[in-house]
């Protein structure tokens, strides 16, 4: 692993670590449907343990790496896929800050191009010393290969030639092959560095060239001969790239850039762009520290903004909500940390000690003027009551107050998935606001008085109890089903007769799937099976009865 980790890269391992839990929820958006973000979150955490390195760059660099590997649907640092990789390299174009480079696999292109069902074959191929093969041209590139498979030692002889090809919507496409040679100038001229890495390391008849050599010829070669399959660009572009971007629904070609990439090397260069793009989002409030203050002013600065961050994040409160509430702590728009001062920064991490705007609180008590003491409270004295008047109206309890939706709220979408897995986790009514005060560690009395990160983390733990719920019912009606005389074929399909039948659909097309049915409505049928029969119990003989009765009225 090589040299010792010093206690400050394993203090910046640790937050890194951190921040990338902080980003489930945008990970879990990058990722495609059905993808398990914590499969994720593990690679990304394995990434860190097998890459200590990563621990002097810039993180946000990990961050829009790991948001572009999740877009494609990539695993990073996982070798027996050889997908994608996260190297620490130098930016030249950030003042050779250190950045964590994406690199794409050769296996990562295949993968991407074999998702498409029109591709039925692609692949490169190294051709070695004693195999048969012939190429020629006639407005198409064709090849006539036979590997010499006799040969007990091919895998140690040299390699000659390259060539890549696939079969696409029933076309076949075939590259130029590149000899050895030509491989070797490619090297030499593109290489991100020039000493060590794959195309150095081992030599240049050693199996790490020649996988480097095959994924060239997929990348720089193969693409350009296939229909713009939009996924196969994009891993193009975003190889051997940068990106600081934590966006999850963001162009990848727009955020990524080529910090070593001088000219053409058959993929798209970076159509010579000269700035490192700045973060759209807060990827942390003190994301664009300056590497090296000028000065103690600046350095005590720096300070503050990590312990300011720090606080705000033990409190939920991440990315752009930081500035939200900065801004309304200091009651002015702020668009950049920098732009507080440090009794500026004092101020609102006094605010989060006080846990001011947080959690509903809307206002700030009345602040004491310094170097006086509060003084205790006088004792009540009975106000004259005057005849016939009548009592004021008394304020209704706190309870019943309309509630105040705190910097950083969860939005309308946010508090409707929260609400929907409530219910599809069975907990219902107040048994809501005990779960997230046991769970979440908030004390609320409306779901909108949740911040955004805290509603996300109720929102994950949630979903697996839930999953845990479907589960369960599912056994349950099977075990009450088959006990009643049903067979395992009509399940199913009586179930999803009940919920056809029985509940209200809003204009959506009948369900046909156990996946398609919610919790509630399972839970709805069981208790319809576990009823008495003269309460409207659901029998399999009913089942078939009503299907005869379908039968009979179609014919």
């Amino acid at each position: 692993m090589g040299a010792e980790l010093t206690p400050r890269q394993k203090e910046q391992l640790a937050k890194l670590d951190d921040t990338i839990t902080d980003y489930e929820l945008v990970f879990r958006e990058a990722l495609p449907p059905g993808v398990r973000v914590e499969r994720f979150l593990q690679d990304a955490r394995n990434a860190l343990a097998n890459n200590p390195d990563l621990a002097n760059v810039y993180a946000p660099s990990v961050i829009g790496g790991l948001v572009t590997c999740a877009q494609l649907n990539l695993r990073p640092h996982v070798p027996a896929l050889g997908h994608a990789w996260l190297i620490p390299m130098k930016n030249k174009k950030a003042g050779g800050r250190l950045d964590a480079t994406l690199i794409v696999g050769y296996k990562g292109f295949t993968d991407i191009g074999y998702r498409d069902p029109a591709t039925t074959r692609m692949g490169a191929y190294v051709i070695k010393e004693g195999d048969q093969f012939r190429a020629w041209f006639d407005g198409d590139w064709h090849v006539q290969y036979e590997p010499n498979r006799r040969d007990p030692r091919r895998d140690q002889r040299p390699t000659t030639d390259y060539f890549a090809m696939a079969k696409y919507r029933g076309e076949l496409h075939v590259t130029e092959p590149m000899t050895h040679a030509q491989m070797v100038r490619h090297r030499d001229k593109h290489a991100l560095t020039h000493s060590g890495g794959p195309w150095y390391e081992h030599g240049e008849f050693s199996p790490e060239f020649d996988e480097q050599g095959k994924k060239t010829m997929i990348r720089a070669r193969l693409i350009k001969l296939l229909p713009q399959v939009i996924d196969l660009v994009t891993a193009a572009y975003a190889d051997e790239g940068t990106r600081t971007d934590d966006d999850p629904n963001a162009d990848i070609m727009q955020v990524t850039v080529h910090p070593d990439r001088e000219g053409g090397d058959g993929a798209d260069d970076d159509g010579g762009q000269q700035e490192q793009p700045r973060p759209r989002s807060v990827i942390r409030l003190i994301a664009e520290r300056v590497d090296s203050p000028t000065d103690e002013d600046e350095a005590s600065k720096d300070a503050l903004l990590d312990t300011l961050g720090t606080a705000l994040q033990s409190k939920g409160v991440l990315g752009p909500a930081m500035l939200a509430y900065a801004s309304k702590v200091l009651d002015r728009q702020l668009t950049h940390p920098r732009e507080m001062k440090r009794d500026d920064i004092r101020k609102v991490l006094d605010a989060v000690n006080k846990n001011l705007y947080l959690n509903g609180q809307a206002t700030a008590p009345q602040s004491t003027p310094p170097g006086q003491e509060t003084p205790p409270p006088a004792e009540p004295t009975p106000a004259p009551q005057p005849e016939r008047a009548a009592d004021p109206p008394q304020a209704p309890p706190a309870s019943q107050q309309q509630a105040r939706r705190p910097v950083g709220a969860a939005n309308r979408t946010t508090l409707t998935k929260l609400n929907t897995l409530f219910g599809e986790a069975g907990i219902t009514g107040n048994d809501r606001f005990t779960w997230l005060a046991e769970h979440i560690g908030v004390q609320v009395d409306s779901t909108a008085q949740l911040i955004a990160a805290k509603a996300d983390e109720a929102i994950a733990k949630l979903d697996r109890l839930a999953d845990a719920r479907r589960e369960d019912l599912a056994r349950r009606i099977y075990n009450v089903w088959t006990d009643l005389g049903g067979r395992d074929d009509e399940m199913v399909p009586a179930l999803c007769l009940w919920v056809n039948t029985n509940t209200r659909r809003r204009n959506k097309p009948p369900v046909t799937l156990l996946d398609e049915v919610s919790n509630v409505h399972l839970a709805a049928f069981l208790a319809a099976l576990s009823a008495d029969p003269d309460k409207g119990q659901i029998t399999p003989e009913a089942y078939r009865a009503a299907i005869a009765t379908q039968a009979s009225t179609t014919s």
